[in-house]
């Protein structure tokens, strides 16, 4: 039983040897032949490709590098915050973005609650002129009192 079974594997090995022989062979002496081409031929993209041919769509997507990807990747992680000593420079542009960040949001959210009260304004029914000139005059007394003493 023994036997037989290596005799096996010697044809099983002699099989595979021959056939990745003829493969060998083919390979170095079939070679590939370029069809005819249109004029408006792309390359298809491809490992092969990847330098030459352009994905239809994609002409103006800037160029991704690699190496900036993982920098980004790096810089973003946990791990980074945890091995990096910040330095002075950094803390300060950390903290001068924040302000801006903050002073931008303020803004937005003054803009906002006026334009809530303008809203309001309009959506209060008027009657007459008399009313309306009173309603008007209490809406900018309130902008004015709001623009001098801010809630934020």
């Amino acid at each position: 039983m023994m036997n037989e079974l290596a005799h096996n594997k010697k044809h099983v090995l002699k099989a595979t040897m021959m056939i990745m022989f003829i493969a060998m062979v083919a390979s170095f002496v079939v070679k590939p032949v370029a069809a005819a081409q249109d004029k408006d031929f792309r390359e298809s993209p491809s490992f092969r490709t990847m330098n030459t041919a352009i994905i239809k769509g994609s002409e103006k997507v800037p160029e991704i590098s690699i190496g900036q990807f993982l920098t980004n990747i790096w810089h973003t992680t946990g791990i980074y915050k945890i091995i990096h000593q910040p330095t002075d420079e950094e803390i300060a542009q950390a903290k001068a973005e924040n302000e801006a960040y903050k002073t931008a949001n303020n803004m937005l959210a003054e803009l906002k609650r006026q334009l809530d009260n303008f809203s309001m304004a309009l959506d209060q029914p008027i009657a007459n002129i008399d009313e309306y000139k009173l309603h008007n005059d209490k809406f900018i007394e309130n902008v004015i009192e709001d623009r001098v003493k801010p809630k934020y």
